[in-house]
């Protein structure tokens, strides 16, 4: 648990107010992408920790800019998910994967 401050603006005079954030839940490496590296169109991802229900997959660059933005399927515990990376330019890119309360990172490379 961490406290962050939030200010109002600087056109309306405001007390710091304490906001409080709790990250229940980040697993890096936990998911796997592949192939990675990948020069294809495509690559899977896939996770023991997925459950069945929908998860939000976001794609970044190194300056935190996000590239690529969908709703996953998942099906079933473990199974793979196409992603279409030909849209994206070469370079190193984050798959951030949110489902439930859990935040699944990897690294993929594109060539």
């Amino acid at each position: 648990t961490t406290t962050y401050y939030a200010h109002a603006g600087k056109t309306c005079p405001s007390d710091d107010i304490p906001v409080i954030a709790t990250i229940t839940g980040v697993c890096e490496e936990e998911i796997s992408v592949y192939p990675n590296p990948s020069s294809g169109l495509s690559v899977f991802i896939e996770s023991d920790e997925f459950t069945s229900g929908e998860a939000e997959l976001i794609v970044t660059n190194t300056s935190g800019q996000i590239m690529k933005k969908e709703i996953l399927s998942i099906s079933s515990i473990g199974r793979s998910n196409e992603i279409r990376i030909d849209d994206l330019n070469f370079g190193i890119y984050f798959v951030n994967v949110f489902q439930n309360d859990n935040m699944f990172v990897t690294k993929l490379v594109k060539l």
